[in-house]
């Protein structure tokens, strides 16, 4: 057999015996995607319908996406997050959670309502009304950043120079990971056109612009 084919003989021994709890670690991670998509929905059919108890580990966000009810964010050995799935895709509130989900997560300390404070001194604003002095995270999405190099054009709120380190496609689009001078990385969404206009590589400044309609501020975990 495949590693692929004893990965799927040993899922369905698993589930022959209809078992109480079932620990699955990363289960279809030797499988093709074409493989894995058929068995993922398989898995989703046989345990949402019945009383098996599952406890999934997995680094794969479609196995969130489709699978999960709960999740538990595990981080250095600590649950850093806890809560409904949907909640985690939505709104989260630890580093690591906000990395595997797609979203950028600053995190600081409330200095007026909707702003909050770096620890390098640079402000975000964004939509919240949280207690000053208060820690908070600022959430926002690789797509709501505008990449500028140069000045910057429009009234946004928040305003970060930043240095590209990588770049890497998503969904069409060009990811661009940058670095601010204290260390916070933030990712940002532009087109190949974009990218190639703008001359964008490992190593070019930039400023990175996001309005404050486009951040959400929430309560640090």
């Amino acid at each position: 057999l495949s590693g692929g084919q004893a990965q799927r003989v040993a899922l369905a021994r698993a589930l022959a015996c209809r078992p109480d709890l079932l620990l699955l670690d990363e289960p279809l991670s030797a499988l093709d995607v074409e493989v894995a998509a058929d068995v993922r929905h398989v898995l989703r059919d046989l345990l949402h319908g019945s009383d098996t108890r599952v406890l999934l580990v997995t680094h794969d966000l479609l196995d969130v996406v489709s699978l999960a009810h709960d999740v538990a964010v595990v981080e250095g050995g600590r649950v850093t997050e806890r809560g409904p799935a949907v909640t985690l895709l939505d709104a989260p509130r630890s580093a690591f959670a906000a990395r595997f989900v797609g979203r950028n997560l600053l995190r600081g300390t409330v200095i007026a309502p909707g702003q909050v404070r770096l620890p390098d001194g640079l402000v975000v604003h964004g939509r919240g009304d949280l207690p000053v002095g208060g820690e908070a995270v600022a959430l926002c999405d690789p797509a709501d950043v505008a990449v500028h190099v140069g000045p910057v054009t429009g009234s946004p709120r928040t305003v970060i120079p930043a240095v590209v380190t990588d770049l890497t496609t998503h969904a069409g689009a060009v990811r661009l990971w940058a670095c601010t001078p204290s260390g916070v990385r933030i990712g940002a969404d532009v087109t190949p056109l974009a990218c190639a206009e703008l001359g964008l590589r490992a190593g070019t400044a930039v400023t990175l612009a996001v309005k404050a309609q486009g951040v959400r501020i929430l309560p640090a975990p």
